[in-house]
């Protein structure tokens, strides 16, 4: 499965998000749009953003919980 976390400068959800994808050993690329001329999927107006196979899986610290769900 291909997970893309973007995320920006700044953000502390961002942080939270990272460090809980790693606790939990969830494969995933770190995109920051701050830095990388990379433009997600769908235009983002919030960070972090996770998506799975370029469909948005969440958005903000949601992420963890919809994370959590699928474990």
């Amino acid at each position: 499965m291909n997970r893309i976390l973007y995320i920006g400068h700044n953000c502390h959800q961002c942080k939270e998000v990272v460090d809980y994808l790693i606790s939990v050993n969830i494969p995933h690329e770190i995109v920051n749009i701050d830095e990388q001329d990379i433009i997600p999927p769908v235009p983002l107006f919030v960070f972090p953003a996770l998506f799975e196979n370029n469909v948005l899986v969440g958005y903000g610290i949601d992420i963890i919980s919809k994370v959590k769900a699928t474990l």
